[in-house]
């Protein structure tokens, strides 16, 4: 739940009423009328190395559905400045088919389904006053990609999904029409697909736009020490892994995992990355305090919180997937970096290694376990918990340098898998900013 957390605190960042902005924002939504739908289908490839890694026999597709909603959310701010996003709805639910055919067996089907999906219409500069508007997996929770079958991970066609280029004016007009059909090729590991997309926007014209007005300015006359650090991670080493099992019928025939074993590895291996830390507690004076009297004042009843990201080629996944009779499947990436988030109040805090949605039920573009061979997910695994957490004492913020030893186990059971889950972390870091101040309100 803590990442969810840091997705609120980056939310409000961006949408919140910060003082002479929000006053100053207008707002209005172009509506569209959309048809078609999305598809992506799969197959092991042997150009590029499906019989290395025990994916030849495997093909399938991802249906999401046809799409039922579509709007863009338009607001502009008294100096001028546009900012443009919007989404795009499925009536749903998402179905994953993943067909495995080897010599010498039967061949099997794993399907899954996903809550109707939606995805985000992003907009970014184009050509000649056009823009692009693509389709994203972004959006809060995701859309299903392969649940716990085999398929692509959702980063792996992320890329490739629907877009096109056109004028934003043209698209306030009633009747202009944005095509996002096509199809659109990736290659993902031993993988290779296309995203079908058969989804056309027409649009209905602007809504009503209205103005929204921001909230006062701070108030209070009672005084703050604030803490203002910065840590840099010099040193990361560890695993985080998962050992699994397949659950016994009619679970297991479902999705095509009766007898399965396999392991999911996420081991960090270098430096980098930075964490910023704020400490917060009522001030005693006028005088701004030291340091270490300013942190000890936070022990005594403040509180504490810290966000950052560990180096973006800091970790890579292993996977190994085996099943009786057949040849098999492994998988070797690099996720994006997980999170660093600290939270706390008065003399300890919690430090976690984690990621920005791993409370959500099914696949995510920071998933660091789930790979292209079938097993279980980052939720399926850590149920919304951190990768590897930590108590520290807040006096420890005081130090230099810091090193944590962040751990995490327990078992899990989830669709067609069980297992056990295990992890330890160290990480070193060494302070690079310090700075105290007293604030009024």
């Amino acid at each position: 739940m803590r990442a969810r957390a840091v997705f609120a605190v980056l939310a409000a960042g961006a949408f919140g009423a910060a003082p002479g902005s929000a006053a100053a924002a207008r707002f209005s939504t172009v509506e569209f009328s959309p048809s078609g739908a999305i598809t992506v289908a799969w197959h092991g490839d042997r150009a590029a190395g499906c019989e290395g890694a025990g994916m030849c026999g495997y093909s399938g597709s991802i249906s999401y559905g046809r799409i039922v909603q579509a709007d863009l959310e338009l607001m502009r701010t008294r100096r001028g400045r546009l900012d443009v996003s919007g989404n795009v709805y499925s009536d749903g639910p998402a179905v994953v088919r993943a067909r495995r055919e080897v010599p010498g067996a039967a061949p099997a089907v794993c399907v899954a389904t996903g809550d109707a999906p939606f995805f985000n219409l992003d907009v970014s500069p184009a050509y000649r006053g056009r823009k692009w508007f693509s389709l994203g997996a972004g959006s809060f929770p995701p859309p299903i990609a392969s649940g716990q079958c085999a398929g692509p991970r959702l980063a792996d066609f992320q890329r490739s999904m629907p877009a096109a280029a056109a004028r934003l004016g043209r698209l306030k007009r009633r009747g202009s029409r944005l095509s996002l059909a096509g199809r659109f090729p990736f290659r993902a590991g031993a993988l290779s697909g296309t995203v079908i997309s058969t989804v056309v926007l027409r649009s209905q014209g602007v809504r009503k736009e209205s103005d929204r007005g921001g909230g006062g300015g701070p108030g209070g006359g009672s005084k703050t020490v604030e803490v203002d650090l910065r840590f840099r991670v010099r040193r990361g080493a560890g695993e985080v892994a998962a050992d699994f099992r397949a659950v016994e019928a009619p679970v297991c025939q479902v999705l095509d995992a009766c007898g399965a074993t396999g392991r999911e590895a996420y081991a960090i291996a270098g430096a980098g990355g930075v964490i910023d830390v704020s400490g917060f507690a009522a001030a005693r004076g006028r005088r701004i305090p030291s340091l270490r009297a300013a942190i000890a004042a936070v022990a005594r009843g403040g509180d504490v919180e810290g966000e950052g990201q560990i180096g973006p080629s800091s970790g890579i996944t292993s996977i190994l997937f085996q099943r009786p009779g057949s040849a098999s499947c492994t998988d070797r990436f690099r996720p994006p970096a997980p999170l660093l988030f600290m939270e706390g109040f008065g003399k300890r805090f919690t430090f976690d290694l984690t990621t920005p949605d791993s409370d959500v039920l099914t696949d995510s573009l920071s998933d660091v376990f789930r790979g292209r061979c079938p097993g279980p997910s980052q939720a399926d695994i850590l149920g919304g918990a951190a990768l590897a957490s930590v108590r520290l004492e807040t006096a420890s913020l005081a130090h230099r340098k810091l090193r944590a030893v962040l751990s995490g186990s327990g078992r899990f059971s989830s669709g067609a898998y069980a297992g056990d889950r295990s992890g330890r972390v160290v990480l070193d870091l060494v302070r690079t900013r310090a700075r105290v101040r007293v604030v009024k309100g």
